[in-house]
């Protein structure tokens, strides 16, 4: 009799351990690689009310371990286009990063109901927060920008209060307390249905007009005359989107599409959009920048009349990008830079490729921003990403945006 009820326990344990990877799975797989409706990427929101739910560490390790597994599922053919490394490595490197994340919130994982639901307002402050901030991708607060579109910080805070509240209206034994969650779940979803109201009828459309030049280039050439010849196609692509009759604000070319930043190109560059450009109407460029240290810097510089300006990437990717055990190639971590820049009397902030992911530099960003009006203009160069789904990044970013409603 106790043999059988150590296998019922154990069939009914592996069931529930199976569920949980199937919902992370599916999560992922919707909020991530559908291309139906951008509705779906709401879908995010239920990855921390599920882990409330959990009822043992085995569950949380399969519901967050397949959650990051799908959305990354294309990292390690991606890692192999850019960095020659072997399909092997890359899903190497991306099990480390799944098994990272895994530990973190299945340690935080408590068996009791009310320790587990601040332990999830602490974790989701803290892996947030640096340095757990540059691994936090893709962050269960991207669905704020869904659930409370233009409350900025508040927003955030609605979001992360928002699943412990609806959690307990289901697990607590407290009738007191199910009913003062149930009463604090209904005033954040009227604030969310207002706050959306309100958004879609004060939508920020900016400034400045900017057009996105998709250059539809391939990877970046190594040799000196291939290289001249890039920058000479690059600064005519510039110029006739700088020149035509509908001329915006402001030509963006992708991110790192000029390579590395070198003073014998730089004439070329100044001589064109001084010509073209005035203080009004400007060009952003992305370009490697190495310093005298070797550092490397993912950056992107504005070509604006005589002046020419330069931002950083912030948070590089780990390990693609962020190596300091390198002496030469490493990408610095920017943790406080703003990621602002002037055009005009306009300001910009500039979000570069993986930062789309994350989301700290947004943070950082509104808080260096204050009550000012921002555009922003994402930076991203995916020549690596033919017959990949990245997806991921895009969503992101417009989830991000509708939190602080910038354009």
């Amino acid at each position: 009799m106790v043999e059988r009820s150590k296998m019922f326990l154990n069939s009914k344990n592996s069931q529930s351990i199976l569920l949980m990877m199937s919902v992370g799975a599916a999560i992922a797989y919707c909020a991530w690689h559908l291309d139906q409706t951008p509705s779906q990427m709401l879908l995010t929101w239920l990855i921390p009310f599920v882990w409330l739910t959990c009822t043992s560490r085995s569950q949380v390790v399969a519901l967050i371990g397949a959650y990051h597994f799908v959305a990354w599922i294309d990292l390690p053919i991606a890692a192999q286009r850019i960095t020659d490394w072997s399909q092997s490595l890359g899903f190497g490197v991306l099990t480390v990063y799944i098994c990272v994340l895994t530990l973190i919130w299945s340690v935080t994982w408590t068996r009791s109901l009310a320790p587990r639901c601040i332990s999830l307002i602490a974790l989701l402050t803290v892996t947030n927060l640096p340095p757990l901030a540059a691994f936090n991708a893709p962050s269960p607060l991207l669905s704020a920008g869904w659930l409370f579109p233009n409350l900025g910080f508040y927003g955030l805070i609605f979001c992360i209060v928002s699943w412990p509240f609806t959690a307990l209206i289901f697990l607590a034994d407290n009738k007191k307390i199910r009913v003062a969650s149930a009463f604090a779940t209904a005033l954040l979803f009227v604030t969310s249905v207002v706050a959306n109201i309100a958004w879609e009828q004060n939508q920020n459309t900016g400034d400045l007009a900017v057009k996105n030049i998709d250059t539809q280039l391939p990877r970046y050439p190594t040799s000196k005359s291939e290289h001249f010849n890039r920058q000479l196609e690059l600064v005519n692509l510039a110029s006739r989107a700088l020149g035509a009759a509908d001329s915006p604000n402001l030509v963006v070319l992708p991110e790192s599409v000029g390579g590395v930043w070198q003073t014998n190109i730089e004439w070329l560059w100044k001589s064109m959009t001084t010509a073209s450009t005035s203080p009004d109407n400007g060009l952003i460029v992305g370009f490697d920048i190495v310093d005298t240290d070797h550092e490397q810097s993912n950056s992107a510089i504005l070509f604006e009349a005589n002046s020419v300006r330069t931002v950083h990437a912030r948070i590089p990717m780990p390990v693609g990008g962020w190596h300091p055990w390198r002496s030469a190639g490493h990408m610095p971590m920017r943790w406080f830079d703003s990621g602002l820049i002037k055009v005009g009397s306009t300001s910009l902030a500039v979000i570069f490729c993986y930062e789309e992911l994350l989301m700290w530099p947004w943070i950082v960003t509104a808080w260096s921003a204050g009550d000012e009006k921002i555009q922003v203009v994402v930076l991203a160069n995916q020549w690596f990403a033919s017959n990949l789904n990245w997806r991921i990044q895009g969503r992101s970013a417009t989830r991000f945006n509708e939190a602080w409603n910038t354009s």
